[in-house]
């Protein structure tokens, strides 16, 4: 029987299901308790951590060598998809740095995105809206990073107009801009000229338009993606 299998990620929900079951396979101990350290994230909360997952991962298969016939290939597939998410998963200090990393446009922008768009849990509803059960550190890095270069780069087209409309401020702009580049009933266009005078309104919205919209969809990696 080959362990060779392809790592591929895995929910939070399900990785500790499967930690709960191949800890039931181990001869001796408690060899699962390194993995009550994680939170809703699944982020190690260091690299020993990390290592210490690794470590009981690799005794597992280790189980596996000594008596391979008693595995599963769907379990031996359940063990490598674990192994593969503890090696992907951000450490604490890293999904830290990068929320503190974003600024106040951007922040405004990606709560919007969460606040206003639905997890699809149910396809009749539409499900619930995202930040009912997720915040900004569950936004896939690779989402992340592309939110993170279209507000710059929005910001940077229109510096001049998004300083002199001081009422409506970094974070209302990031927040409209979420709004209004994915067609909702609000945005630039429907505020009064205390947030933004009309040529910015114009100007932020036809901009915005130009910029289409994105669709927010949860990840089989429990993580969200565009």
């Amino acid at each position: 029987m080959t362990t060779a299998l392809a790592i591929r990620p895995m929910p939070p929900a399900q990785a500790w299901g499967y930690a709960a079951t191949w800890g039931s396979f181990m001869k001796s101990g408690d060899p699962g308790a390194c993995m009550y350290g994680f939170d809703e994230t699944f982020a190690v909360q260091h690299e020993d951590h990390r290592q210490a997952c690794l470590t009981w991962v690799e005794g597992c298969r280790a189980d596996v060598r000594r008596n391979p016939t008693a595995f599963e290939h769907r379990e031996l597939d359940q063990l490598t998809a674990l192994e593969g998410a503890l090696r992907s998963a951000p450490t604490d200090e890293e999904v830290r740095a990068r929320l503190a990393s974003l600024d106040e446009f951007t922040t405004a922008y990606a709560q919007a995105a969460l606040f206003f768009e639905n997890d699809n849990s149910d396809e009749e509803t539409g499900g619930e809206p995202f930040d009912r059960n997720y915040g900004l550190a569950h936004i896939h890095p690779t989402t992340l990073a592309r939110m993170v270069d279209d507000c710059q780069r929005f910001q940077r087209d229109h510096a001049a107009t998004l300083a002199r409309c001081t009422g409506g401020g970094l974070s209302q702009a990031g927040h409209d801009f979420w709004l209004t580049r994915n067609r909702h009933g609000t945005g630039f266009w429907d505020r009064d000229d205390r947030v933004w005078d009309k040529a910015a309104r114009d100007e932020l919205t036809a901009s915005s338009h130009r910029w289409g919209e994105i669709d927010l969809y949860l990840g089989d990696d429990g993580k969200i993606h565009s």
